[in-house]
């Protein structure tokens, strides 16, 4: 049996990192000791901070959330805008920290850097294991564990050394001197030179700020400069001035500011507009506190050699206009912790058994290749934004700016819970049982695909439905096959042909003017797509294009997170107005008059009937007027979802009235299908297959066809894309779409898949049902989202 030892693990730094990192072995009873070069646990720096809720996860994991929100007096934004050069507002979101508790539970925390600190040390139970003044001057490796020198000659021996003392770690410079010693060539020569700085940031906080409103954040633009301003507790203004830099800088020439480069930048920088009525000079008269920085941004290739591992700033740096700094580094040392307790669990002995170097080694391998392709993304998307809001490109911006009012207020929560949900947690403690609309990736029924299958499946079938458009025998409505009936008992077998043709088109044009009122599909040309296809018909194109292309465009805009899917009424009431319900009554009185003449082959009513394209081409639009009115119908009384600022919309009341209305029409549609495959096979055919065959491929366009059984498949394989389904319930759900068109025919399987496909995604909410309260500290709070 191997001997037992004291396993521990070294942290320097006392900063965000180290002291989530420290709670966090606690959590797991693992000793660890803190050396910190400042004299202060919490020195007054001047710094703040913004905590998202992939962060604040993690920190209500290890018990921390409770006291971090009440330091920040849980205090909220109401608005938060994007502005334009001039100050002049271009995108607004009101009652956005509202949205963000209704759709994550944990909303933004913005608080003084400082204040954060000095929770996260309060909440230790160990704090004497922080040792202030500790500045670490070299590493030693041990055989069995490693050492560290302070520059007042003690010596600290453990197991693990963690680098979160920043981007100028000295951890990491020791790594490089023992790789180069002990392993030439493992880490990227001269890497430290090629680090990046495009920007330079002046933040700061100011207090009783004129002309700003206490409970706003803005993002304000500006030609080679932009701003971050956010509201604080107690009167707090927090704000970031960016500014690029003339030319790229990288590693030894990266600048390092004082108190002149500061006046000098305030004096260049000051009369930019924040709003319309705050310069950057007023803002900045009202500061307790500020600091000129470059802005690095790197991910290092390796975060770790042999008993040395990287964590926070000291790994990967962004630059911080998004906000992903800190919270990457809480995740990061959560990973740590991932990975590190898989360790110990496939050990015989644990930790105890004296963990080698190697084992180390592999430790921070499994942690950054955990973690390695969000930073870079993170790191990425953060730049982008940056280089978005500065007018790098005058032309991109430009257009984005002024496509940006058309996009919606989704549009930038959208952009935030793709940042959001796909942070991780501690897998070796639950996740306490909150109420919010979007899962975490973690917490979906199944783990979102992102393999290569995964990239080229909508490329394969985006190509499919365009191959389908491109042979498309362009007929609106297809004629009916074998001899004309005469005026017996065969009467009721034209209608359910008719019925049976006509009804799968009407719900295509259903669930056209419903997908186009979907919250997630603002600013998409699904939102606009019923006019569109009323365009194509009247222009001649046919009825059988317009499912292929609707299959093409929701492959490529359909809503991604379970927030996009509820029904906007107040569209559907925009379309009411078009003015329409004149078409409605004219194809009534032409559908009638078409059941009516085909008994008499050479009635006039036949001839008159073919000269009639453009009304048959209008019949979407009347289909647009009749989902339109019949939803109205189903929402009388119903309030309007603007009422409390949009909120309504999660609370899923249109989920119910939706699945009626498919209910609706399967019930319709199927009974036309088995009608029309009775009538063929007693009048036509004489036989099931040919009848079968009949239906389903001359009472349609083959592309219509084509079309709605592509686009449900294609439609359950996003969910399993997504994570929302699992592949035992996905694959079934196929069998049944392909197996459900002879029986009931493709109008009645799209109106079945669509009423799974609603519940499913309504069900991943857990904001309207109750759930079980976590046994975790704090485990009963629950989200303030009056």
């Amino acid at each position: 049996m191997a001997s037992q030892h004291a396993f521990k693990i070294i942290i320097v730094g006392c900063g965000i990192a180290g002291l989530v990192l420290a709670k966090m072995l606690e959590k797991f009873d693992i000793d660890y000791v803190i050396l910190e070069a400042h004299s202060e646990i919490a020195p007054p720096v001047g710094a703040s901070i913004g905590l998202m809720p992939d962060g604040l996860l993690i920190l209500d994991q290890i018990g921390c959330y409770e006291a971090v929100r009440a330091k920040a007096v849980n205090y909220k934004i109401a608005t938060s805008h994007i502005r334009d050069t001039t100050g002049k507002s271009v995108s607004c979101t009101k009652g956005f920290m509202g949205h963000l508790e209704r759709r994550h539970f944990y909303s933004m925390l913005f608080l003084d850097r400082q204040w954060l600190l000095q929770v996260l040390y309060d909440e230790l139970r160990h704090k004497d294991r922080i040792l202030l003044q500790s500045r670490v001057k070299t590493i030693v490796p041990l055989d069995a564990g490693a050492s560290v020198v302070t520059t007042d000659g003690r010596t600290f021996t453990g197991d693990i050394i963690v680098g979160a003392d920043g981007i100028h770690s000295v951890v990491r410079h020791e790594m490089r001197r023992l790789a180069d010693e002990l392993r030439p060539g493992f880490m990227p020569p001269g890497e430290e030179d090629l680090v990046t700085c495009y920007y330079q940031c002046l933040f700061g906080i100011s207090v009783d700020v004129e002309n700003w409103l206490c409970d706003d954040q803005t993002f304000t633009n500006g030609c080679g400069a932009s701003f971050l301003v956010a509201s604080g507790p107690h009167k707090r203004v927090y704000w970031f001035c960016f500014a690029r830099l003339p030319e790229e800088k990288r590693g030894q020439n990266i600048p390092r500011y004082n108190k002149e480069d500061e006046m000098r930048f305030v004096e260049e920088h000051g009369p930019r507009a924040i709003t319309e009525s705050l310069t950057f000079s007023e803002l900045y008269a009202k500061r307790i506190s500020s600091t000129l920085t470059p802005l690095h941004e790197v991910v290092f290739k390796n975060w770790g050699f042999e008993r040395i591992v990287l964590v926070g700033d000291s790994a990967h740096k962004p630059n911080p206009i998004s906000g992903a700094g800190g919270n990457a580094t809480i995740e990061t040392a959560a990973e740590f912790i991932n990975a590190l307790l898989r360790a110990r669990d496939s050990r015989p002995g644990g930790l105890m058994s004296g963990i080698t170097a190697s084992e180390v080694e592999a430790i921070s391998q499994d942690m950054q290749k955990a973690r390695v392709r969000r930073v870079k993304g993170l790191v990425q998307a953060a730049h982008d934004m940056q280089a978005l809001f500065a007018y790098e490109r005058r032309f991109v911006s430009s257009l984005f700016h002024s496509v940006l009012p058309l996009l919606g207020g989704d549009f930038s929560l959208e952009q935030l819970a793709s940042r959001y949900a796909g942070g991780i947690r501690l897998q070796q403690l639950p996740v306490p049982a909150r109420p919010r609309a979007i899962p975490f990736d973690h917490e979906l029924p199944a783990k979102p695909l992102r393999n290569r299958l995964a990239k080229h499946a909508r490329s394969v079938f985006v190509v499919l439905m365009a191959l389908v458009l491109l042979f498309s025998p362009g007929r609106a409505f297809p004629e009916r096959p074998g001899p004309r009936p005469t005026c017996s008992g065969e009467y009721l077998g034209v209608l359910a042909w008719t019925t049976s043709g006509m009804g799968q088109i009407i719900f295509a044009m259903l669930v056209y003017v419903i997908e186009c009122s979907r919250v997630g599909h603002q600013g998409t040309l699904l939102r606009i797509y019923p006019i569109l296809v009323g365009a194509m018909l009247l222009l001649g194109l046919s009825m059988g294009d317009t499912v292929p292309l609707f299959a093409i465009l929701s492959a490529f805009q359909s809503f991604r997170r379970p927030s996009g899917r509820p029904i906007d009424l107040r569209s559907l009431r925009i379309v009411s107005s078009v003015g329409l319900k004149l078409l409605l009554l004219v194809l009534v009185i032409v559908q009638i008059f078409q059941v009516i003449a085909w008994p008499w082959p050479g009635s006039h009513w036949q001839t008159w009937l073919e000269r009639l394209p453009l009304v048959f081409r209008a019949y979407p639009f009347a289909m647009v007027l009749f989902c339109v009115q019949s939803w109205q119908f189903l929402n009388r009384g119903e309030p309007d979802c603007t009422d409390s600022k949009g909120f309504d919309l999660y609370k899923d009341s249109d989920v119910s009235k939706l699945i009626v209305v498919y209910w609706c029409f399967f019930l319709v549609q199927a009974g036309a299908h088995i009608a029309a495959v009775a009538y063929s096979y007693s009048y036509i055919q004489y036989d099931v297959w040919s009848s079968l065959q009949s239906v389903l491929f001359e009472t349609l366009p083959p592309s219509v066809w084509i079309g709605m059984v592509g686009h449900c498949l294609y439609s359950v394989w996003e969910l399993r894309r997504l994570g929302f389904v699992a592949t035992s319930r996905a694959m079934p759900a196929s069998l049944a779409v392909i197996v459900g068109q002879a029986l009931f025919g493709p109008g009645a399987i799209w109106a079945a898949t669509w009423v799974w496909r609603e519940a499913v995604i309504a069900q991943l909410s857990t904001l309207n049902r109750p759930i079980e309260s976590s046994n975790q500290k704090g485990g009963e709070i629950k989200a303030d989202i009056s």
